[in-house]
């Protein structure tokens, strides 16, 4: 059964994986991959060096940082804000594999945009997603959120102003 690593944000410093330790497990059979929550450029560098020459993926967990991922060698992007943009992400790395690293650092910069503009990201997707014609409950976590404190309800008015714009973008 293939092992994929995950380091969610907020992981304790105690137990965040270094380069040295990543590159030992990607030389196991089964290990195959990591995906960690952190924009950290040079974080996301160290540990796709580490790797390079191995059967592991590195996939960048905050699309904030796709574009740099990209650039050190990660293989792909799962970020909370992936829900809201995946059709901009999708342009940062076809641009990318295209060589337009314009094209791509200008998608990257919309999907930065996005991410800051929209303040619940989770939420607003889900209510999105419903105006569109495809019911998503919103509901909060039962168990401990590892993400964060809760972010506070959107109001009608920011539901609205985040909708055009993602529309826009």
């Amino acid at each position: 059964c293939p092992i994929f690593i995950y380091q969610p944000p907020g992981t304790a410093a105690e137990y965040i994986l270094r380069s040295p330790l990543v590159e030992k497990l990607a030389d196991l059979p089964n290990v195959k991959g990591m995906k960690a929550s952190t924009p950290d450029a040079m974080y996301i560098l160290d540990i796709c060096h580490a790797v390079k020459d191995k059967d592991f993926g590195y996939i960048v967990g905050h699309e904030g940082a796709f574009y740099a991922g990209l650039h050190s060698g990660a293989k792909a992007v799962i970020g909370q804000g992936s829900t809201l943009n995946p059709q901009i992400l999708l342009a940062v790395q076809d641009r990318f594999d295209a060589g337009d690293m314009e094209g791509a650092s200008e998608a990257q910069y919309s999907v930065n945009y996005l991410c800051q503009a929209v303040g619940n990201p989770v939420e607003f997707y889900k209510r999105y997603a419903t105006s569109k014609g495809y019911p998503v409950h919103t509901y909060e976590r039962v168990m401990k959120n590892l993400y964060g404190t809760p972010r506070p309800a959107l109001s009608q008015e920011e539901f609205e102003r985040s909708s055009a714009i993602l529309e826009a973008e």
